[in-house]
C-alpha cells in the first residue's frame, strides 16, 4: 500500500479548523503545510495548538 503526505495550502486561518479534522476524519493524521502564504507561519503555529495530537511530529513544514 502507498503511503502519501497531503500538501496543504492554508490562506486564511479559518481553513485550518476545516481542513485538519477533515483529514483526520479520513484517517490522515498527518499534513505539510506550506509556507506559500502570508499566514502559514500562524496556520502552522494554530494547528500544533489545537491538534496536538495530530500535529505531535507530523506537521512538516518547508522553509
Amino acid at each position: 500500500m502507498d503511503k502519501f503526505i497531503p500538501v496543504v495550502v492554508i490562506k486564511e486561518l479559518s481553513e485550518v479548523d476545516k481542513i485538519l479534522p477533515a483529514l483526520k476524519a479520513n484517517g490522515i493524521n498527518c499534513a505539510e503545510i506550506t509556507f506559500r502564504t502570508a499566514c502559514a507561519k500562524d496556520a502552522i503555529k494554530l494547528a500544533c495548538e489545537k491538534y496536538p495530537d495530530t500535529s505531535q511530529n507530523h506537521i512538516i513544514y518547508i522553509l
